[in-house]
């Protein structure tokens, strides 16, 4: 019941104030991630220019951020 409670806060807040899972978004190595969700503070620059994007395609566990050329130089060596 808690974490139910919690979560509905968590959506009507996430309308007014960028969560850091929200920005964590922007640095992922999916195009369409990267370019979404550019908002510090607010979010409302996503919803006016339809960038903001809810959730990662493969969930926010298995997100991947970074640059992909680092990430390839250190897979790498």
């Amino acid at each position: 019941m808690l974490i139910v409670i919690f979560q509905k806060k968590y959506q009507i807040l996430r309308l007014f104030l960028i969560s850091p899972d929200m920005h964590r978004m922007h640095h992922s190595v999916v195009l369409a991630e990267k370019n979404s969700n550019f908002g510090f503070n607010l979010p409302w620059w996503g919803y006016i220019f339809r960038t903001y994007r809810t959730q990662p395609q493969a969930g926010y566990l298995n997100m991947t951020t970074g640059i992909e050329l680092f990430l390839t130089l250190v897979d790498h060596g």
